[in-house]
């Protein structure tokens, strides 16, 4: 099982930037999750953000959108970053060396470092924030320029269809990340189908384009407070409650090792499961879930020695 550094393991560096992905290559790490959106004057950046998140107020203490901000006139990020809502609480801050840079990063300077002698072997799993056929046409140019396509492990958006197919439409030979929803069907079917139906399912989804199983594997230590934090919701509430139930029942649906497996032997389909950041999670992983191809952590330099 591979370790994939998610936001280039934003619990020991600053997330999705060229000082986190020099710290993951220095200590071996092969897999790095990356998210590109793109500036007012159209430049690929190296960026997660969504509504519910706001993390442009968190990394650099302004308000607004990556689409707001021409890219010389982003915002320089803050000299501590609050590690991001899937470390544990009381995890110390991430330090941001500001004498390096401390701005938000260019995605083909990342990639002219991955396609470099020290970034030989390191592959790329690239999400998508921005609904935006022409970011991905951009992205594209970036990959396609430092000879990478070969090593995008998978790319497209854990949330939107559209940007999985816009995806598709341009380049049909690097694998597409499964969204939430088509996941969700896939472990409904697994769940309530007779194995002959469900093969018919999964020939439906996995037959006519290459796709990697990236998943969620619930964990009652972190996501509940994460579903709170990102709808605003008191962790002493009634709903707080009910998302602790929801969060078992989500853990007892998707937990389908045999699925995995069968996603392996029969579509060539690797699992990606995310996100552990304890030790806890990770040996859960571990004892539960050998049959998958790599876990996603904030982590890696913590948890290389288990791999």
């Amino acid at each position: 099982m591979k370790v994939v550094a998610h936001r280039c393991g934003a619990g020991e560096a600053p997330e999705n930037t060229i000082q986190a992905i020099e710290a993951c290559i220095k200590i071996g790490v092969t897999i790095l999750q990356l998210d590109v959106m793109m500036t007012k004057d159209k430049q690929v950046v190296l960026f997660h953000d969504m509504p519910e998140e706001k993390n442009m107020q968190k990394v650099t203490g302004v308000d607004g959108d990556i689409a707001d901000f021409a890219y010389d006139d982003l915002p320089k990020m803050k000299s501590k970053l609050i590690p991001n809502m899937f470390c544990p609480e009381g995890s110390l801050p991430i330090m941001v060396d500001k004498s390096k840079r401390g701005g938000i990063d260019l995605f083909t300077e990342a990639a002219g470092i991955i396609a470099s002698d020290k970034g030989q072997g390191v592959s790329l799993i690239l999400e998508f924030w921005q609904d935006d056929t022409e970011l991905i046409a951009k992205t594209f140019d970036i990959v396609n320029e430092h000879k990478l396509e070969c090593r995008i492990m998978a790319w497209g958006s854990p949330m939107k269809e559209t940007i999985q197919k816009a995806c598709v439409n341009q380049a049909r030979d690097i694998p597409v990340i499964v969204t939430l929803k088509q996941a969700f069907y896939v472990w409904t079917c697994w769940n309530v189908l007779p194995r002959f139906l469900f093969a018919r399912v999964a020939k439906t989804m996995f037959d006519d384009q290459k796709k990697v199983f990236n998943v969620p594997v619930p964990s009652l230590e972190s996501w509940p407070r994460v579903l709170c934090e990102m709808n605003t919701i008191d962790a002493a509430s009634w709903k707080a409650s009910f998302l602790n139930i929801a969060v078992k029942a989500f853990k007892r649906w998707t937990d389908t090792p045999v699925l995995y497996q069968y996603l392996r032997d029969e579509w060539k389909v690797p699992t990606v499961l995310f996100l552990m950041n304890t030790r806890s999670e990770i040996n859960h992983v571990l004892d539960r879930f050998p049959m998958a191809l790599a876990l996603q952590t904030d982590y890696p330099a913590l948890f290389m020695t288990k791999f």
